[in-house]
C-alpha cells in the first residue's frame, strides 16, 4: 500500500491581510496530480486542516472538492483534527464524507475501537490498520484535581495522552489480528514531540499544558504520521515517526524550510520506504534586506521572475539609522509597476536596535489577534523556532477556545 502524508494546510489562512485561497487551490490541483502520478492509495492529512475553528465557506469547499476528486479515483482520505480545528466543524459532514471514502479522526473517543479503521487500497483490499488519534486536549484525557501543582497537571496530561495511545494501539492490534495479521499499523497525531529516550525528564518538555511529547511514548506502530510542526522531521529508530511539515508557507519565517509531502510505502506488512515529494511554491514569497537606497534594485530583481497576476509577497528589512516617516509608502512607491506586493517592513539599525522594530503598517483594529501576537514574538531575539512553534500553538489553542461558538466544546 502507498500512503501520502501531508498536514497543516491551514485552509482559510490570511497572511498579513492577503488570502492564501488561490495558493491552496493550486496546491490541491497539484496534489490530485501527484496522487495519480504515484498511484497513491490513501491520503492522510495530519491536522490543522483549517486556520480557525469556524473556517470560511470557501475553505470548506476546498477540502470537500479534494476528497471528492480523490474518491473518484478510489483513494481514501483520512482527515485528522489539529489544534486549530474545531472537532465539531471537522465532524459535521461525517455521514456525507463517508460516502466519499473519507475517514474523520476529529475527536478523542471514549471507546478506543471507534478510533480504529481499516485503510483500503484502491482495489478495495485491506492495506493497513489506522490507529487514529487527533489533537488531544487536557479535558479529553485528564480530570483537574484541586490543589495540583503545574508539574503534577503536566505529568497527568502526558500520562493521559500516553495511556490513550496505548489503548487505541491495543484496539488496532486486535483489529489487525481479526482482519489480517500481516497488515501494518499506521498511527496519527497532532502534537509537538521532543526526545528519543526516557532519560529526558517529562517536566522539561512542556510549556503550560501543551505537551511536547516524548517520542518513545508514542505507540510502536509501523508508521506514525504527525502534524503540528511546520518543518519536516524524522524520528524513531527506524525513521518511522515523521513530520511532513506544512506544504505551503504560512509565515515568512518558514521560507528556509523544505516543503514537501511524504510518499510512504508498505511491503509485506512493514514500512519499506519513505520518499519526500517536493511541493512547488504556489504563492511566491521572499525576504529582502538592505539599505533604503538599494531597495529599488533589490525589489526589481525579486520581481523579475514573476508576473503581475501572481506577484511575489515581500517582507523587507531596512538597514537605516533614525526614524524615517512613511517607510511603507516609500517602499510601495519603489515597487510601483513591479510584480511585488510588500506585506511587512522591519527597520533595524540606529534607534531601532539590532533586534529590529517593525514599522507600523496598519492600525490595530485592522489586524487579527494572531498577527498582533506574531509581531510581539518578532521582538524576542532569543526565541528559537521550536519554542516559537510551541508558544504559537498555545496561543492558537486559547484563541480557538475563546472564539468557539456556544455548544461547541472546541
Amino acid at each position: 500500500m502507498r500512503l501520502l502524508h501531508t498536514s497543516d494546510l491551514h485552509l482559510g489562512k490570511q497572511l498579513l491581510g492577503r488570502s492564501l485561497e488561490a495558493a491552496h487551490d493550486r496546491f490541491f490541483d497539484w496534489l490530485i496530480a501527484a496522487v495519480d502520478a504515484h498511484a497513491v492509495d490513501v491520503v492522510l492529512i495530519a491536522g490543522d486542516i483549517y486556520e480557525v475553528a469556524m473556517p470560511p465557506s470557501y475553505a470548506r469547499r476546498q477540502l470537500y472538492r479534494f476528497v471528492d476528486a480523490a474518491a473518484q479515483r478510489g483513494v481514501t482520505t483520512v482527515v485528522v483534527a489539529g489544534n486549530h480545528d474545531s472537532p465539531a466543524t471537522i465532524g459535521e459532514a461525517g455521514c456525507l464524507l463517508a460516502r466519499a471514502n473519507t475517514l474523520l479522526v476529529h475527536e478523542v473517543a471514549s471507546n478506543p475501537d471507534d478510533q480504529v479503521h481499516v485503510l483500503p487500497r484502491r482495489d478495495g483490499k485491506p492495506g493497513a490498520i489506522l490507529c487514529g488519534v487527533p489533537f488531544v486536549r487536557p479535558r479529553d484525557v485528564m480530570t483537574s484535581v484541586a490543589g495540583q501543582t503545574l508539574e503534577q497537571r503536566q505529568h497527568a496530561f502526558a500520562t493521559g495522552i500516553a495511556d490513550h495511545y496505548a489503548h487505541v494501539y491495543a484496539a488496532a492490534r486486535t483489529r489487525r489480528d481479526a482482519v489480517d495479521p500481516r497488515l501494518p499499523i499506521v498511527a496519527t497525531g497532532h502534537l509537538a514531540t521532543v526526545g528519543t529516550s526516557r532519560s529526558e525528564a517529562m517536566h522539561e518538555i512542556y510549556v503550560g499544558l501543551l505537551n511536547a511529547f516524548p517520542t518513545d511514548a508514542l505507540p510502536p506502530a509501523d508508521y506514525v504520521a504527525l502534524g503540528h510542526i511546520h518543518r519536516p522531521m524524522t524520528m524513531g529508530e527506524r525513521g518511522q515517526i515523521r513530520y511532513c511539515g506544512a506544504p505551503i508557507a504560512v509565515a515568512f519565517d518558514e521560507l528556509g524550510h523544505d516543503k514537501h509531502v511524504l510518499l510512504v510505502d508498505f511491503e509485506n506488512g512493514t514500512l519499506a520506504r519513505v520518499e519526500a515529494l517536493p511541493v512547488p511554491m504556489f504563492q511566491p514569497m521572499r525576504r529582502v534586506r538592505g539599505a533604503l537606497d538599494d531597495m529599488p534594485g533589490l525589489l526589481a530583481a525579486l520581481a523579475a521572475p514573476h508576473v503581475p497576476e501572481l506577484p511575489v509577497w515581500v517582507e523587507a528589512t531596512i538597514d537605516i539609522g533614525g526614524y524615517v516617516p512613511d517607510l511603507m509608502a516609500r517602499l510601495r512607491a519603489m515597487a510601483q509597476g513591479l510584480a511585488v506586493d510588500i506585506l511587512r517592513v522591519h527597520r533595524i539599525g540606529g534607534d531601532a536596535g539590532d533586534a529590529g522594530i517593525q514599522a507600523p503598517l496598519r492600525t490595530l483594529h485592522e489586524m487579527r489577534p494572531r498577527e498582533v501576537f506574531e509581531q510581539l514574538l518578532d521582538g524576542c531575539s532569543d526565541l528559537d523556532d521550536q519554542r516559537r512553534d510551541i508558544i504559537c500553538a498555545l496561543f492558537d489553542r486559547v484563541a480557538n477556545e475563546v472564539s468557539a461558538p456556544t455548544g461547541d466544546p472546541s
